[in-house]
């Protein structure tokens, strides 16, 4: 497990979606998922978005995990708002969970959206950044899956893109994407960031 913590923190740009207990079933499953535990989705993005489904993280799927994370790269450009965009519509779009508990979105970034008002990642037709970000805010803090308020926790490792000058935009973007301030956490490392992810999780 500490593995896989370790390689999703060094991807920087990725979004984690998870249930505790069960989630609706992965269509690469062949029956519904009931057993107990952690439900975990993947989206890595760049100038594209790289969904894994959700599924049961255990030792038996760990090593899907760790292989989907080892072969994500990155890329120039940065679809932030279309990622955490469409891990909300996943959360939504799942049956309702046996025995859920708990509903948590986690976001890493080093930079700044700079490509998510593409029509092809703009799917609300959003006129701006700033409309697009305050109505991911506004679902984060409204919506509700199957009952259950969603945590949203955002780590920024500040990358060489963010000038001086972008540094507030940086930080306004990390509290737009968490459900209050005290799940934002900026950090100065990698480990760091290893750190606060093992805290959430």
């Amino acid at each position: 497990m500490q593995k896989f913590m370790r390689a999703i923190a060094a991807i920087m740009l990725t979004v984690a979606v998870v249930c505790t207990a069960g989630c609706t079933k992965d269509p690469n499953e062949e029956s519904e998922p009931t057993t107990e535990g952690i439900y975990l989705g993947v989206i890595g993005f760049n100038n594209k978005l790289y969904p894994k489904n959700i599924g049961l993280l255990d030792n038996s799927t760990l090593q899907s995990y760790n292989s989907f994370i080892d072969d994500l790269s990155m890329a120039d450009n940065t679809k932030l708002y279309y990622a955490d965009y469409t891990a909300l519509q996943q959360l939504k779009s799942y049956g309702e969970p046996p025995k859920l508990t708990n509903v948590a979105l986690v976001t890493f970034t080093d930079g700044l959206d700079n490509a998510s008002l593409a029509s092809s990642s703009n799917p609300e037709n959003y006129a701006s950044t700033e409309d697009y970000i305050a109505s991911i805010n506004n679902k984060i803090k409204t919506n509700k899956i199957h009952g259950y308020n969603i945590s949203a926790y955002s780590i920024g490792l500040r990358g060489n893109d963010v000038n001086d000058n972008m540094i507030e935009q940086f930080r306004g973007d990390l509290r737009m994407l968490a459900s209050n301030d005290n799940n934002v956490f900026e950090v100065a490392s990698m480990n760091e960031a290893l750190e606060r992810f093992s805290e959430i999780a």
